[in-house]
Order: C-alpha cells, then structure tokens, then sequence
C-alpha cells in the first residue's frame, strides 16, 4: 500500500473494514462505497464514499483526488491513531464488556 497514490474498495455490504483502516494508516485517501462501517471511518477529509453500483461516482471520486493535492495528503493516518489504534480499541472493548456485564 505504500507505494499507492489511492486505495479503492467497491464492496457490496462491509462491515468494519480492516483493508481500510489499514489503508488510511498509511496514510493513503480511500475511495469505497457507502456501505456498513465505511460511512464512519471515511470523512470529507480521508477520501470519498460513493453508492454501490454508481460507476460514473467512483470514476469522479478518483480523478477529484488524483487531481487534488490536498485531498491526497489526508489526515487519514491521523484519523487511524485516534479513533483505531490499538490502545483506543482495547479501551473501546474493555468498556463494551463492562456494559454488558452489568
């Protein structure tokens, strides 16, 4: 994935997608459609969501960020630290199974 300028995922139905995490920790803007857990890793800042199916969508998403500078230098990796280190999920989970517990 490093040496990629873009990372594209079309799928049908997601859920939350490690392909994509691991795409935006290298920092790389994603292009993928608007299914299951892609809608909240990818914002107007990390790369572009477009509908299942809609071909002419995803050819534009590509050339606004291949065109764009700005958009290819995302705040992706950022994002990843943040929301979905290793640290944040462990924390994320420990609190899941504490809800549930009681």
């Amino acid at each position: 994935m490093r040496s990629s300028d873009i990372y594209i995922q079309t799928s049908l139905t997601e859920g939350f997608s490690n392909a994509i995490v691991q795409a935006m920790a290298t920092g790389l803007p994603v292009v993928a459609t608007n299914v299951g857990g892609n809608t909240e890793l990818i914002g107007c800042d990390c790369g572009k969501l477009v509908c299942v199916g809609d071909i002419q969508a995803t050819y534009e998403a590509l050339k606004e960020i291949l065109d764009n500078t700005e958009l290819q230098n995302t705040y992706a990796r950022q994002k990843v630290e943040k929301f979905c280190s290793i640290d944040v999920m462990v924390e994320k989970y420990m609190k899941s199974f504490e809800f549930h517990a009681n």
